[in-house]
């Protein structure tokens, strides 16, 4: 009798025997009939015999040994049992898994096999072994580590250089600072730049306004801003004369002294009938 080492395909052999062989295998029990052969063979290998037949470990099998015709003779009787091969997951480099894969399909991809019988639902793939499996070549993101398995992200490489003037970037792992022109707010009057789109560089100078981009003498005896110093502009000033220059007043006020007076009479009569510039 054969007690079954492990649940599988167990092969019982006489080959190299030196007669014409035969094999037969029964449960247990003493066969009560030729129908109650599990299997057998005459023939395999050469006249010997091998057989080949599932079995459940801790079963015990019955083995029958015979010589065709009654031949007779020596031999050995071999008996393996291989394993079932259950597929199971395989983790691969990155975290990702596959199920239903072979040990030796698992190694030879480069996975490591999680053994028989698992599957991706009960494993914990680990994304990397050591810091060189998350390097991604980049030293601009800095240096990736592997902390428990998992790929951490490095500290991106920093390339302030702290001038509002400069485009910073890295690339090809070294930073990159490209100037900015023209740039409003370095101090500097560059081409592009005027009064109006960049007043933080070019100020206009005392008793002049930024008109359209360009510092333009102040008129303030043009009263009306309509472009003339005439009668209309006289009316407005002599309506707020002798007023302090509260709102309405505040044109008429035109040397800025804080009220409509004398003088502010005389600084427009000296223009009285032309054009502000």
């Amino acid at each position: 009798r054969y007690p079954a080492l492990c649940d599988g395909i167990a092969t019982v052999s006489l080959c190299g025997s030196t007669f014409d062989t035969k094999l037969a295998v029964y449960t247990e029990d003493c066969p009560a009939g030729p129908d109650t052969v599990i299997v057998c063979n005459r023939n395999f290998c050469g006249q010997q015999s091998e057989v080949s037949f599932p079995v459940i470990s801790g079963n015990k099998y019955r083995i029958r040994i015979g010589g065709h015709q009654g031949a007779q003779g020596t031999g050995t009787l071999t008996i393996t049992c291989v394993p079932d091969v259950l597929p199971g997951a395989c983790c691969l480099l990155g975290g990702s898994c596959f199920d239903g894969q072979t040990e030796g399909f698992c190694l030879d991809a480069g996975g490591t096999y999680q053994g028989d019988g698992t599957d991706c639902a009960g494993v914990a793939c680990r994304e990397c072994q050591d810091s060189a499996d998350c390097d991604d070549g980049d030293p601009c993101n800095g240096v990736e580590t592997c902390v428990g398995g998992i790929c951490q992200a490095g500290t991106p490489l920093d390339c302030d250089d702290g001038d509002p003037c400069t485009t910073d970037s890295c690339t090809a792992g070294a930073c990159v600072n490209t100037p900015i022109t023209p740039c409003c707010g370095n101090g500097v009057a560059e081409a592009g730049e005027d009064c109006s789109n960049c007043p933080q560089d070019i100020t206009c100078p005392p008793d002049t306004t930024c008109v359209g981009g360009t510092c333009v003498a102040d008129c303030p005896q043009d009263v009306n801003g309509d472009g003339d110093i005439n009668v209309l502009d006289l009316i407005d000033l002599l309506l707020c004369f002798g007023l302090p220059a509260v709102p309405g007043c505040e044109a008429e006020d035109v040397n800025d002294d804080g009220s409509v007076n004398v003088l502010d009479l005389i600084d427009l009569l000296l223009l009285f009938g032309t054009s502000c510039p």
